[in-house]
């Protein structure tokens, strides 16, 4: 229900309208037809009516054009309510659509209306607005009192906690991180509340903002913002903080600009600035260079996070000099390997493996000639052992020239170590006492019983460093470990218990 008001004159006197809902109020008025004319209303009573706009008089503005003369005159205009904006009056009009000479409401009563923006009256700003005039001004003057009664779009966005005189003094990639707000004003000082229920909103209603940097006096200023740039604004305001501002020394304006309006038209000063000046890098141990490899400089204090430890020095961003230390990487906390001698290395594999070869010839040899006489002497089976022994010596060596040690490697380390020392000194030693014992009691000597136990010391010492070698594995007391040589250079050695010592 509602009346749209095409070219002619039109007069209502003495009449109520009361109770009813209208789509688009009551009076609906349209540019996109002709409505130039005389429009009068006198001594209506409107109460008790409802609309989403512009419960009394709506007026779309969509193409710019003629306007009537609209005069309303001793109207009543109570308990009537606009689902959103104009309680009794809405208007879009803007740019050259001036109403304020042709929709009048002269000597009105306004009572109990209600609109969620602009009980009485929502307008784009106070330069397309009806003209409200009474006899008696301190009733206008009351009406105005309540600050939604009337309502024009946002006009304007004002700091909250910055003095557009004031200058942020900063260097070139310095961070902002104070907190700046910024509140939407309409052309009546209304301060707008904003929905901060992010969650309900959807996004063609949000406010949107974006910041930029520009210079100041000189536009080819190059500069750049890192940080949350574009943003939405909520709780009833436009806020900003750390951000990071790049820029060659100058004075700047750091906007703040309105690029989506939501619900709203465009306001008119959809921006506002503050000043930002970037000075010289010439501050003591800051350094002036191209961080972000976008040619232009950032002035900086050289900071590293971790920190450097071991008296390393910072000397740029997570960059530590290390050089006066004996130590190395990215913060001086890993130690430079011990260099081995390769050389030596190479001559001890080397003889070790002659020695293997030779060893092994001999094996033969000694196998060959067994049954002479001196080799009997000497006794052939001890000499095997021996010579086993000494392979097994050989292969020890060769593992001790490894540039690095694994658990594995200690362990077999430990074990053919200690079997060669067993096999060879344990050999030696019971050759020793079995040709001391033979001199000694020649006359009584059993032969049987003295080759039968003659390796027995052998066993016995190999069986000792067996049963060493299994209680160290059961308990992992045999690691490889880390250690640190005089010149404070980083090695890897192997590491057995105290038990292991028993051996001896």
């Amino acid at each position: 229900m509602g009346t749209n008001i095409r070219e002619g004159k039109l007069e209502i006197l003495n009449s109520n309208v009361t109770n009813s809902y209208f789509e688009k109020g009551f009076l609906y008025y349209t540019n996109i037809w002709e409505t130039k004319g005389i429009h009068i209303l006198n001594s209506m009573y409107f109460a008790n009516n409802t609309s989403k706009k512009g419960t009394f008089l709506y007026f779309d503005d969509v193409v710019g054009g003629d306007i009537p003369i609209i005069s309303i005159n001793k109207g009543k205009f109570i308990n009537n309510t606009a689902l959103s904006y104009g309680g009794i009056f809405y208007s879009n009009a803007r740019k050259d659509t001036y109403i304020n000479e042709y929709i009048i409401f002269s000597n009105c009563t306004f009572e109990n209306n209600n609109a969620l923006l602009g009980k009485i009256s929502y307008i784009y700003d106070d330069e397309h607005g009806a003209n409200f005039n009474n006899t008696d001004p301190n009733a206008l003057e009351k009406l105005k009192s309540d600050n939604n009664n009337f309502v024009s779009n946002p006009t304007r966005i004002i700091f909250d906690n910055y003095n557009i005189t004031d200058t942020i003094v900063i260097h070139s990639g310095d961070n902002i991180d104070q907190e700046y707000s910024c509140s939407i004003y309409d052309d009546y000082e209304n301060k707008f509340e904003i929905n901060g229920d992010i969650g309900e909103a959807i996004l063609d209603d949000l406010v949107m903002y974006e910041l930029s940097l520009k210079g100041k006096y000189d536009d080819s200023l190059k500069s750049k913002i890192y940080g949350t740039s574009k943003s939405y604004c909520y709780n009833n305001s436009c806020k900003f903080k750390n951000i990071r501002v790049v820029g060659e020394p100058g004075d700047y304006l750091l906007e703040l600009k309105i690029v989506s309006y939501g619900q709203f038209h465009e306001f008119k000063q959809n921006s506002i600035s503050m000043n930002v000046k970037i000075i010289e890098c010439d501050e003591e141990g800051y350094i002036n260079q191209d961080i972000e490899g976008i040619n232009i400089k950032s002035c900086y204090y050289p900071t590293c996070n971790p920190n450097c430890v071991n008296n390393g020095k910072c000397i740029n961003v997570n960059v530590c000099d290390c050089s006066k230390t004996y130590f190395k990487g990215n913060t001086c906390s890993e130690r430079y390997k011990q260099e081995r001698y390769r050389y030596i290395d190479v001559f001890f594999k080397v003889s070790s493996a002659i020695i293997i070869i030779i060893t092994l010839i001999v094996v033969i040899g000694l196998h060959h000639f067994r049954n002479y006489e001196n080799i009997k002497a000497a006794s052939y089976d001890f000499l095997n052992i021996i010579l086993v022994g000494t392979i097994i010596n050989c292969v020890y060596v060769i593992l001790l020239s490894k540039e690095d040690y694994r658990k594995i490697d200690c362990i077999i380390i430990y074990l053919i170590k200690n079997i060669a020392f067993s096999l060879i000194f344990g050999s030696i030693t019971t050759k020793s006492y079995r040709i001391y014992y033979i001199s000694k009691m020649k006359r009584r000597i059993n032969s049987k019983i003295l080759n039968s136990l003659k390796f027995v010391p052998t066993l016995t010492l190999v069986c000792v460093h067996i049963i060493i070698f299994l209680i160290l594995i059961l308990l992992n007391m045999i690691e490889n470990v880390k250690d640190i040589d005089e010149n404070e250079k980083e090695y890897v050695k192997c590491s057995y218990s105290q038990i292991s010592k028993l051996r001896y």
